[in-house]
């Protein structure tokens, strides 16, 4: 079988960013963010509709350092859009582009903290891996490969659910995952998760297949979607890097 190769990584400055919306903020996963993750994913509802394993508090430090230098995928942790509930979440969009330009700011360490001081908010996760995925003939010759993204969202607060956070993050990142030249997004749901399948067909993906064996359905979308322009990007400045 031929090497996979990705055709192309993720960018640096785009994991490396604070994207804002009227719904949702996206901010990179950071050490800071470990303890309140790993408590979620000691949940065995979402352990099981995320077809997750259970990690240590140290495993899970590891995982967010490997992802953090991987360059065939991006996190981003979702924060709600506002402390109090029913607020103006345009002041979180307006705060949010203050804070995090380079231009802006007095230094990186109050980029970090501005993220750090919304701990607070964090309601889940989002995530694009990119891979090739390659068709070989008989003899093992390269018959087609399709450069690919499979999005993955969780909102793992239960009072955050339903209110447009998970609509919101997978737009975004779907267009992020085509604005990086891929030929499809998509994404697999385990059995059950009635509500994620509803989200998906609502943005558009088609059933691919169902591998009864994995109890999972895949679903698929090949072309981007309509850009929102209510979605603010500001660069975030890690220290050291």
């Amino acid at each position: 079988m031929s090497e996979k190769v990705i055709p192309t990584v993720i960018p640096k400055k785009a994991k490396r960013r604070v994207i804002s919306s009227d719904n949702v903020v996206l901010v990179p996963y950071l050490d800071e963010h470990v303890p309140r993750y790993n408590k979620w994913m000691q949940d065995p509802s979402i352990l099981s509709l995320t077809g997750s394993e259970p990690l240590s508090l140290e495993e899970e430090y590891d995982m967010c350092r490997q992802w953090k230098e991987d360059n065939e995928k991006i996190t981003y942790i979702l924060l709600s859009p506002s402390v109090d509930e029913g607020a103006d979440a345009q002041s979180a969009n307006a705060e949010a582009a203050d804070a995090k330009s380079p231009m802006t700011t007095d230094g990186s360490s109050k980029t970090r903290q501005w993220v750090v001081d919304l701990l607070d908010r964090m309601v889940g996760d989002a995530n694009l891996f990119l891979s090739v995925c390659e068709e070989l003939g008989d003899n093992g010759e390269l018959v087609s490969s399709v450069f690919e993204a499979e999005l993955e969202v969780m909102v793992a607060e239960p009072s955050a659910r339903r209110g447009g956070i998970a609509t919101q993050a997978c737009r975004i990142l779907i267009g992020e995952a085509f604005g990086l030249g891929v030929e499809r997004v998509f994404v697999k749901i385990k059995d059950g998760n009635d509500g994620s399948r509803k989200l998906f067909e609502k943005l558009g993906f088609a059933l691919v297949r169902y591998v009864e064996c994995f109890g999972e359905t895949e679903m698929e979308l090949k072309a981007p979607l309509p850009t929102d322009p209510g979605v603010v990007f500001s660069d975030y400045i890690e220290p050291h890097m």
